[in-house]
Protein backbone atom coordinates (compact mmCIF):
# COMPACT_ATOMS: atom_id res chain seq x y z
CA UNK A 1 0.00 0.00 0.00
CA UNK A 2 2.58 2.45 0.42
CA UNK A 3 4.27 1.94 -2.63
CA UNK A 4 1.33 2.39 -3.99
CA UNK A 5 0.65 5.62 -2.34
CA UNK A 6 4.06 6.99 -3.25
CA UNK A 7 3.77 5.87 -6.67
CA UNK A 8 0.33 7.95 -6.72
CA UNK A 9 1.88 10.57 -5.37
CA UNK A 10 4.92 10.55 -7.42
CA UNK A 11 2.52 11.02 -10.57
CA UNK A 12 0.70 14.10 -9.13
CA UNK A 13 -2.06 12.73 -7.49
CA UNK A 14 -2.26 14.84 -4.22
CA UNK A 15 -2.50 13.62 -0.29
CA UNK A 16 -5.90 14.74 -0.51
CA UNK A 17 -6.99 12.47 -3.33
CA UNK A 18 -5.15 9.82 -1.99
CA UNK A 19 -7.22 10.16 1.43
CA UNK A 20 -10.45 10.42 -0.49
CA UNK A 21 -9.74 7.18 -2.08
CA UNK A 22 -8.73 5.42 0.84
CA UNK A 23 -12.48 6.45 2.65
CA UNK A 24 -14.48 5.05 -0.29
CA UNK A 25 -12.59 2.27 -1.59
CA UNK A 26 -11.14 0.95 1.40
CA UNK A 27 -13.57 2.54 4.56
CA UNK A 28 -16.36 2.51 2.19
CA UNK A 29 -17.31 6.25 3.07
CA UNK A 30 -20.12 7.87 0.76
CA UNK A 31 -18.26 9.80 -1.94
CA UNK A 32 -19.44 13.15 -0.63
CA UNK A 33 -18.76 12.36 3.10
CA UNK A 34 -15.09 11.80 1.82
CA UNK A 35 -14.89 14.97 0.11
CA UNK A 36 -16.40 17.07 3.11
CA UNK A 37 -13.79 15.01 5.88
CA UNK A 38 -10.91 15.98 3.18
CA UNK A 39 -12.23 19.20 3.53
CA UNK A 40 -11.73 19.96 6.96
CA UNK A 41 -7.97 18.41 7.25
CA UNK A 42 -7.22 20.50 4.05
CA UNK A 43 -8.75 23.62 6.05
CA UNK A 44 -7.25 22.89 9.48
CA UNK A 45 -3.74 22.41 7.51
CA UNK A 46 -3.68 25.42 5.63
CA UNK A 47 -4.59 27.58 8.41
CA UNK A 48 -1.74 26.17 10.35
CA UNK A 49 0.27 26.65 7.40
CA UNK A 50 -0.54 30.08 6.75
CA UNK A 51 -0.12 31.53 10.18
CA UNK A 52 3.08 29.70 10.26
CA UNK A 53 4.39 31.37 7.01
CA UNK A 54 2.88 34.64 7.81
CA UNK A 55 4.61 34.64 11.26
CA UNK A 56 8.02 33.95 8.75
CA UNK A 57 6.92 36.45 6.52
CA UNK A 58 6.82 34.19 3.65
CA UNK A 59 3.62 35.07 2.82
CA UNK A 60 1.91 39.01 2.11
CA UNK A 61 -0.81 39.68 4.03
CA UNK A 62 -2.15 41.84 1.33
CA UNK A 63 -1.94 38.53 -0.87
CA UNK A 64 -4.37 36.79 1.28
CA UNK A 65 -6.74 39.93 1.37
CA UNK A 66 -7.15 38.66 -2.42
CA UNK A 67 -7.33 35.15 -2.57
CA UNK A 68 -9.10 34.54 0.88
CA UNK A 69 -12.80 35.74 -0.91
CA UNK A 70 -11.87 34.27 -3.80
CA UNK A 71 -11.20 31.06 -2.09
CA UNK A 72 -14.45 31.10 -0.09
CA UNK A 73 -16.61 32.21 -3.09
CA UNK A 74 -15.17 28.77 -5.00
CA UNK A 75 -15.26 26.58 -2.17
CA UNK A 76 -18.81 27.37 -1.32
CA UNK A 77 -19.68 27.36 -5.55
CA UNK A 78 -17.88 23.85 -4.94
CA UNK A 79 -19.80 22.42 -2.22
CA UNK A 80 -23.27 23.72 -3.82
CA UNK A 81 -22.09 21.89 -7.14
CA UNK A 82 -21.35 18.80 -5.38
CA UNK A 83 -24.64 18.55 -3.22
CA UNK A 84 -26.36 18.73 -6.59
CA UNK A 85 -24.45 16.48 -8.70
CA UNK A 86 -25.58 12.90 -8.76
CA UNK A 87 -23.21 10.83 -6.54
CA UNK A 88 -22.35 8.43 -8.45
CA UNK A 89 -21.62 10.98 -11.42
CA UNK A 90 -19.31 12.67 -8.81
CA UNK A 91 -17.11 9.58 -8.28
CA UNK A 92 -17.06 8.90 -11.83
CA UNK A 93 -15.64 12.56 -12.27
CA UNK A 94 -13.30 12.60 -9.59
CA UNK A 95 -12.12 9.88 -10.54
CA UNK A 96 -11.31 11.09 -14.00
CA UNK A 97 -9.82 14.28 -12.48
CA UNK A 98 -7.62 11.86 -10.28
CA UNK A 99 -6.57 10.03 -13.68
CA UNK A 100 -5.49 12.78 -15.34
CA UNK A 101 -3.65 14.47 -12.57
CA UNK A 102 -1.61 11.27 -12.51
CA UNK A 103 -1.25 11.00 -16.04
CA UNK A 104 -0.33 14.26 -16.93
CA UNK A 105 2.28 14.19 -13.88
CA UNK A 106 4.01 11.15 -15.42
CA UNK A 107 3.83 12.22 -18.64
CA UNK A 108 5.64 15.68 -17.43
CA UNK A 109 8.04 13.36 -15.48
CA UNK A 110 8.95 11.54 -18.70
CA UNK A 111 9.39 14.48 -20.14
CA UNK A 112 12.06 15.80 -18.22
CA UNK A 113 14.14 12.82 -18.83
Amino acid sequence: MTFITALLTGLGVGSGGLYILYLTLIKNVPQAEAQGINLVFFITATLAAAVVNLINKRISFASLLIVVPFGIVGAIAGCYTASVIDTKLLSVLFGVLIATAGVTGFLKLMKKR
